[in-house]
Protein backbone atom coordinates (compact mmCIF):
# COMPACT_ATOMS: atom_id res chain seq x y z
CA UNK A 1 0.00 0.00 0.00
CA UNK A 2 2.97 2.18 0.79
CA UNK A 3 4.16 2.08 -2.89
CA UNK A 4 1.28 3.70 -4.52
CA UNK A 5 1.03 6.54 -1.96
CA UNK A 6 4.53 7.32 -2.23
CA UNK A 7 4.56 7.25 -6.28
CA UNK A 8 1.15 9.32 -6.27
CA UNK A 9 2.78 12.09 -3.97
CA UNK A 10 6.17 11.81 -6.45
CA UNK A 11 3.64 12.27 -9.86
CA UNK A 12 2.02 15.44 -8.03
CA UNK A 13 4.90 16.59 -6.59
CA UNK A 14 6.77 16.41 -9.66
CA UNK A 15 4.63 17.25 -12.18
CA UNK A 16 3.65 20.67 -9.85
CA UNK A 17 6.63 21.29 -9.82
CA UNK A 18 7.62 21.37 -13.56
CA UNK A 19 3.76 23.10 -14.14
CA UNK A 20 5.08 25.69 -11.59
CA UNK A 21 9.42 26.03 -12.96
CA UNK A 22 9.24 24.76 -16.48
CA UNK A 23 7.33 27.29 -18.64
CA UNK A 24 5.40 26.10 -21.09
CA UNK A 25 6.65 22.81 -21.53
CA UNK A 26 6.80 21.70 -17.42
CA UNK A 27 2.99 22.70 -17.64
CA UNK A 28 1.98 21.02 -20.74
CA UNK A 29 4.02 17.90 -19.78
CA UNK A 30 3.20 17.91 -16.15
CA UNK A 31 -0.43 18.28 -17.09
CA UNK A 32 -0.44 15.20 -19.64
CA UNK A 33 1.56 13.05 -17.10
CA UNK A 34 -0.54 14.54 -14.19
CA UNK A 35 -4.11 14.04 -15.75
CA UNK A 36 -3.19 10.40 -17.68
CA UNK A 37 -2.15 8.50 -14.01
CA UNK A 38 -5.08 8.50 -12.36
CA UNK A 39 -6.91 7.30 -15.36
CA UNK A 40 -4.13 4.53 -15.85
CA UNK A 41 -4.34 3.94 -12.36
CA UNK A 42 -8.35 3.81 -11.94
CA UNK A 43 -8.73 1.46 -15.30
CA UNK A 44 -5.80 -1.15 -13.85
CA UNK A 45 -8.19 -1.30 -11.07
CA UNK A 46 -11.75 -1.48 -12.45
CA UNK A 47 -10.65 -4.08 -15.13
CA UNK A 48 -12.54 -7.21 -14.26
CA UNK A 49 -8.88 -9.06 -15.69
CA UNK A 50 -5.16 -7.47 -16.87
CA UNK A 51 -6.45 -9.30 -20.36
CA UNK A 52 -8.37 -7.13 -20.38
CA UNK A 53 -7.12 -3.78 -19.30
CA UNK A 54 -3.85 -4.34 -22.03
CA UNK A 55 -5.46 -2.81 -24.75
CA UNK A 56 -7.43 0.38 -23.24
CA UNK A 57 -3.96 0.74 -20.64
CA UNK A 58 -1.92 0.84 -24.17
CA UNK A 59 -4.25 3.13 -25.86
CA UNK A 60 -3.69 5.52 -22.60
CA UNK A 61 0.24 5.47 -23.15
CA UNK A 62 0.18 5.67 -26.50
CA UNK A 63 -1.42 9.07 -26.69
CA UNK A 64 0.70 10.28 -24.00
CA UNK A 65 3.90 8.76 -25.88
CA UNK A 66 2.30 11.48 -28.61
CA UNK A 67 2.22 14.08 -26.32
CA UNK A 68 4.91 13.74 -25.19
CA UNK A 69 6.62 13.65 -29.01
CA UNK A 70 4.98 16.23 -29.74
CA UNK A 71 5.89 18.65 -26.73
CA UNK A 72 9.80 17.52 -27.60
CA UNK A 73 9.34 18.41 -30.96
CA UNK A 74 8.24 21.82 -30.22
CA UNK A 75 10.35 22.68 -27.26
CA UNK A 76 13.64 23.83 -27.08
CA UNK A 77 14.06 21.79 -23.77
CA UNK A 78 16.07 18.44 -23.68
CA UNK A 79 14.04 16.64 -20.86
CA UNK A 80 10.67 15.84 -22.83
CA UNK A 81 12.62 14.08 -25.29
CA UNK A 82 14.09 11.77 -22.80
CA UNK A 83 10.61 11.73 -20.86
CA UNK A 84 9.39 10.60 -25.10
CA UNK A 85 11.87 8.06 -24.79
CA UNK A 86 11.00 6.29 -21.51
CA UNK A 87 6.96 6.72 -22.31
CA UNK A 88 8.14 4.52 -26.09
CA UNK A 89 9.95 1.93 -23.88
CA UNK A 90 5.86 1.70 -22.17
CA UNK A 91 4.46 1.52 -25.07
CA UNK A 92 7.24 -1.18 -26.08
CA UNK A 93 6.16 -3.85 -23.00
CA UNK A 94 2.46 -3.75 -23.74
CA UNK A 95 3.00 -4.51 -27.46
CA UNK A 96 5.73 -6.99 -26.31
CA UNK A 97 3.01 -8.22 -23.81
CA UNK A 98 -0.06 -8.49 -26.25
CA UNK A 99 2.04 -10.66 -28.97
CA UNK A 100 3.02 -13.10 -25.38
CA UNK A 101 0.33 -12.81 -23.32
CA UNK A 102 1.65 -15.63 -21.38
CA UNK A 103 3.11 -12.98 -19.03
CA UNK A 104 1.75 -12.91 -15.67
CA UNK A 105 -0.49 -9.71 -14.46
CA UNK A 106 2.14 -8.12 -11.70
CA UNK A 107 4.85 -8.53 -14.26
CA UNK A 108 3.16 -7.05 -16.90
CA UNK A 109 1.74 -4.12 -14.39
CA UNK A 110 5.79 -4.28 -13.38
CA UNK A 111 7.10 -3.78 -16.82
CA UNK A 112 4.69 -0.86 -18.27
CA UNK A 113 5.19 0.99 -14.66
CA UNK A 114 8.93 0.57 -14.34
CA UNK A 115 9.76 3.67 -16.62
CA UNK A 116 7.38 6.44 -14.55
CA UNK A 117 10.00 6.78 -11.73
CA UNK A 118 12.88 7.65 -14.14
CA UNK A 119 10.42 9.71 -16.29
CA UNK A 120 9.41 12.02 -13.24
CA UNK A 121 13.18 12.26 -12.42
CA UNK A 122 14.24 13.28 -15.21
CA UNK A 123 11.39 15.69 -15.52
CA UNK A 124 12.35 17.53 -12.42
CA UNK A 125 16.17 17.42 -12.88
CA UNK A 126 15.61 18.21 -16.67
CA UNK A 127 13.46 21.80 -15.24
CA UNK A 128 15.36 22.50 -12.40
CA UNK A 129 18.65 22.59 -14.84
CA UNK A 130 16.73 24.34 -17.48
CA UNK A 131 15.45 26.86 -14.76
CA UNK A 132 19.71 27.46 -13.98
CA UNK A 133 20.42 28.05 -16.70
CA UNK A 134 17.89 31.03 -17.66
CA UNK A 135 18.65 32.82 -14.19
CA UNK A 136 22.40 32.82 -15.41
CA UNK A 137 21.36 34.27 -18.69
CA UNK A 138 19.33 36.92 -17.30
Amino acid sequence: MIVPIAFTIAVVVSCLYAALYGGRTGRWGGGILLSTWPMSWALSKLMPSYGKAIPVLFLVDLMVFIGLLVIALLSTRRWPIWCAAFQLNTVAAHLAIMLSPVVLGQAYYAMISIWGVPMLFVMVVGTLLDRRAELRRA
